[in-house]
């Protein structure tokens, strides 16, 4: 049977490990809120209905036009998530944690970096989950209007054009893509209007986007106006986009432009349970007394999800 020391020293070492995991979470930064419209979730799942035109202000003349909210519905189920770790109970005893050092540390850091993890994965599944609309998140056939109604005009928010690498020229094509996008009534959607778009690319595209935003000169481009034998040109593009690295994408080639400007973010991050630190350390937990081992972790729920499509596009070779 375990000893009354026993008790002590895995009561003290569960406080230490708990405020270890806590400071780390604590210190850690996700990018959720920059690109996701936070939802607090109360159930098995939330559905949502976005507006597909610009709820924008008219000249009161006569009655007051209704206007209403798509009827197309997307429901976004939570899932569980969990991370558990093991100590032998002869290394607290034997007064032997330093092998465990980091550990408490790296679960708060994992923990408070789990919805940015899940974002990654569905901004990468985006040409095959679907929207709103019922078409893929990133599509070429986005109907202005689902129903058919007022219009069966559609339009696109990939962008493949000009080999689809990210380059001044095709960032530029895709910004105008992106600004001319339209609604339900065939009215801009101010795309871009509130403020600079977001440039998201993965670590590899780290230098060509921070280049492409933020250089003073580049390379001569004929879409700019530029002779390939004169040297460099002004980037006119300096200082147009935000530049946002995320480590999780693993496409090497694909490149994303947000708009995060608005109340309504491109994605969803959706959270019912936030990860919570659990300890199984008493004598009589099975796995004390049958295999000699305490166990702690983390257990959450949530699901990453989709706001409105015509808040983003994916560039892509």
């Amino acid at each position: 049977m375990p000893s009354q020391s026993y008790n002590a020293k895995a009561e003290a070492l569960f406080v230490t490990f708990d405020k270890r995991y806590e400071q780390a979470y604590s210190q850690a930064a996700g990018f959720e809120n920059q690109i996701a419209t936070i939802v607090q979730s109360a159930g098995l799942e939330n559905r949502y209905t976005w507006m597909d035109q610009s709820p924008s202000l008219r000249e009161w003349v006569g009655a007051r036009e209704i206007q209403s909210m798509t009827s197309n519905l997307y429901s976004l189920v939570n899932k569980k998530f969990e991370r558990t770790l093991t100590l032998d109970v002869d290394a607290l005893e034997d007064d032997m944690l330093s092998v465990f050092a980091g550990m408490p540390e790296e679960l708060g850091m994992q923990a408070k970096i789990w919805p940015s993890q899940q974002l990654a994965a569905a901004v990468e599944a985006g040409e095959t989950a679907l929207s709103f609309d019922s078409a893929a998140y990133f599509s070429t056939s986005h109907p202005l209007d689902p129903s058919g109604t007022l219009t069966t005009a559609v339009q696109s928010n990939l962008y493949s054009a000009g080999g689809g690498t990210l380059t001044a020229p095709n960032l530029s094509a895709a910004r105008a893509q992106m600004k001319s996008f339209k609604g339900r009534n065939s009215a801009p959607l101010g795309i871009g209007s509130m403020g600079k778009l977001l440039l998201m690319v993965p670590n590899e595209l780290e230098s060509a986007a921070m280049q492409i935003a933020n250089a003073e000169f580049i390379a001569p481009s004929a879409a700019f106006g530029g002779n390939a034998s004169g040297g460099y040109q002004t980037n006119v593009l300096r200082g147009s986009v935000d530049v946002l690295v995320n480590p999780w994408l693993t496409n090497a080639t694909a490149w994303y432009l947000l708009d995060t400007s608005r109340p309504i973010k491109p994605f969803v991050w959706q959270l019912r349970k936030a990860p919570k630190f659990i300890w199984k350390n008493k004598p009589e937990d099975d796995n004390v007394f049958f295999e000699n081992r305490l166990l702690y972790g983390v257990d959450s729920r949530g699901a990453a999800g989709y706001g409105p499509h015509f808040l983003a596009l994916k560039g892509r070779p």
